[in-house]
């Protein structure tokens, strides 16, 4: 397995982590005070956590298996941890 590719792969399948509505329904639900909005986006923050602690323990585990993909998964891991702090 190559980190650099599957990465890539599982970031695809979690793309919506790029689409900025997590802090939008933040914003929105602060402003307006809507309870309702504010606690959908506590909930989409917990899954987001998991998705980028899932893809971190799959990172560990590439650079576990060949010490080459140490430098490619860690650029992922960096750009993962960017992405889960918007």
């Amino acid at each position: 397995m190559n980190c650099a590719t599957d990465g890539a792969e599982d970031m695809d399948r979690d793309g919506r982590l790029d689409s900025g509505e997590t802090g939008i329904g933040y914003v929105a639900g602060r402003d307006r005070r809507h309870a309702e909005l504010a606690a959908a986006v506590r909930v989409r923050d917990h899954e987001v956590d998991q998705m980028y602690n899932a893809l971190f323990r799959e990172f560990l585990t590439f650079m576990m298996e060949d010490p080459r993909n140490i430098t490619a998964c860690m650029h992922l891991h960096f750009i993962a941890k960017n992405i889960e702090r918007m």
